[in-house]
């Protein structure tokens, strides 16, 4: 601090002693004030804070220790360095001095220049301090700002860092769920250099083709492909690489199983390169055999399907073409057999009476021919509708009765039948009338037919016991097969049609048939179930049964 902008306050009772001090300073060019008590000398510093003050310490109102403890105390005035000026000289009283805050002491009579060296010193350490107080404001404000600018930064790289471990992690898991996806996939996924040697293989190749990994791996592919695909594969591989833009078209191509059996391959090839440098090919391969094998069952069954359609049209045109001259032949036979018709002989009746029978035969065969053909082409409809059980199978057991001496030989007994149940009434005709007709003609004319009939709320089951010549054990697997007949009929006539439709139209029902026989006599069993739901909701309703 400079002398001239210094501001001094001297403090001393001694009205000479504190001209003497003034002159003395003021020469000095510091700008002095003067205070004769300390009640001045405390306005005095209020009004305008001093720089430095020379303190007496005896004064009249009040001590100079008590002036300067005052001003310690005070965060104000703390800071203003004091020197006290005494003619005592006892140590105890300069210790006292110091212990109460002074910063120096001076005894009278003064020495100019040591009062002077003592002032411009304390005003130096105090410049000092002030400077230091400054510098050390500003060191601290430019830490300050580089701490916040470096706790920016920290703040941005943990951020920073953060960022790149969540990307590390998101990579790590795609990575990961990359992995697993390769590995658990379906598909059989190859990483080929040009010359066709694996260098990476999926663990599907176990499961599609019976080999390991480690098998394939460092090998050529070319061992396995069946040699007449080899310049497919080796023309696709040349144009996938010449030219990364070529659209992946899937070939088929055949691999053989680790078993030795040929499997087929839909594979797709690309171009593939990785950060290390390779570059080759990425086979993905899927084992379509299983599909072209039900390509081509699907393909038998369309055409299979196709020739029921077209043996329907021809056995519907061929019996349209029958019915007329069977019907003239029957209708014939039958004016023949009149009773007014008496020229013939017993002899020739019997033949009448063999081409009706023949004819009624054949028009029997005709409508089963017709009834199968329909089955076998699905255009067999199943129309349930509300029926009186009861009455319609008492219609068909008559029309189906023969007698042996004045004995019916079909005999039948019901069981829980209610009054109205929901089924197919053509179908159901069509069941029992062959089941019948069979128990009938395999029986001898003597025994008779039991017919067991049975509702609950789930389902009618009909029963048919005959005790006719059975069904061998050889034919009982093929016995609902169209034109199927067992080694034991012998001349007994019959198409093997009819069990082959009681099969289909027990089917359409979505009933059940069964049958037991041994060596002689026979037992078949048909459950239906019954549509109540169905008949309570729509009588009209009509489903085709695949």
């Amino acid at each position: 601090m400079k002398n001239s902008t210094a501001n001094l306050l001297i403090v001393d009772d001694n009205v000479d002693n504190l001209n003497v001090l003034a002159g003395m300073l003021a020469e000095q060019n510091y700008k002095v004030r003067r205070a004769i008590n300390g009640t001045i000398a405390l306005r005095a510093i209020q009004a305008s804070l001093p720089d430095l003050i020379l303190l007496d310490i005896v004064l009249p109102d009040i001590t100079g220790y008590d002036i300067c403890t005052q001003l310690k105390q005070n965060s104000l005035t703390q800071h203003i360095p004091i020197i006290f000026i005494s003619s005592l000289n006892d140590i105890e009283d300069k210790v006292k001095a110091f212990s109460v805050g002074g910063v120096d002491y001076v005894s009278k009579p003064f020495e100019m220049a040591e009062v002077c060296a003592r002032v411009q010193t304390q005003l130096e350490i105090q410049s000092a301090k002030a400077e230091i107080e400054t510098l050390n404001a500003d060191l601290e404000e430019r830490v300050r700002v580089r701490t916040a600018e470096l706790t920016a930064v920290t703040v941005d790289l943990e951020k920073q860092v953060q960022e790149r471990l969540k990307a590390e992690q998101a990579l790590r898991h795609s990575e990961s769920r990359f992995r697993a996806m390769i590995e658990n996939a379906s598909d059989l996924i190859l990483v080929l250099d040009p010359q066709g040697v694996v260098h990476y293989s999926s663990p599907s190749v176990e499961k599609n083709l019976g080999y390991l990994p480690s098998d394939l791996c460092g090998k050529s592919i070319w061992q396995w492909l069946h040699p007449q695909d080899r310049q497919t594969i080796t023309h696709l591989f040349t144009e996938v690489l010449a030219n990364s833009t070529v659209v992946a078209i899937p070939i088929e191509i055949r691999w053989q199983h680790h078993d030795g059996n040929w499997c087929t391959l839909e594979a797709i090839a690309q171009q593939f390169s990785d950060t290390s440098g390779f570059s080759g090919l990425v086979i993905n391969a899927r084992d379509i055999t299983e599909r072209q094998k039900m390509e081509a069952i699907q393909r038998a069954l369309e055409r299979e399907q196709e020739l029921s359609e077209l043996k329907l049209r021809f056995f519907s045109m061929a019996s349209h073409e029958f019915r007329t001259p069977l019907s003239v032949i029957l209708m014939a036979a039958q004016i023949l057999e009149s009773p007014e018709s008496k020229t013939l002989n017993e002899k020739q009746l019997r033949n009448i009476q063999r081409i009706r029978g023949s004819a009624q035969y054949l028009k029997k065969m005709l409508a089963d021919i017709l009834d199968i053909a329909r089955l076998e082409a699905k255009q067999m409809e199943f129309n349930p509708r509300s029926i009186n059980l009861r009455t319609i199978c008492d219609r068909i057991l008559d029309a189906q009765q023969t007698e042996h001496d004045g004995i019916p030989r079909i005999r039948c007994t019901y069981s829980g039948i209610s009054s109205q149940i929901s089924l197919d009434p053509e179908l159901l005709q069509s069941i029992l009338d062959n089941l019948l007709a069979n128990a009938l003609k395999y029986s001898a004319p003597d025994q008779p037919v039991q017919v067991k009939i049975t509702q609950d709320s789930q389902q009618v089951e009909i029963t048919i016991i005959d005790q006719g010549i059975g069904i061998p054990k050889a034919n009982q697997a093929q016995l609902f097969e169209a034109f199927h007949r067992g080694d034991n009929v012998g001349e007994i006539e019959g198409s093997g049609l009819g069990l082959a439709i009681v099969k289909k139209c027990v089917d359409l029902h979505q009933g059940e048939l069964s049958f037991m026989s041994e060596s002689s006599g026979t037992t078949f069993m048909v459950r239906l179930p019954v549509h109540s739901t169905i008949c309570q909701t729509d009588l009209s309703i009509r489903q085709i049964v695949a």
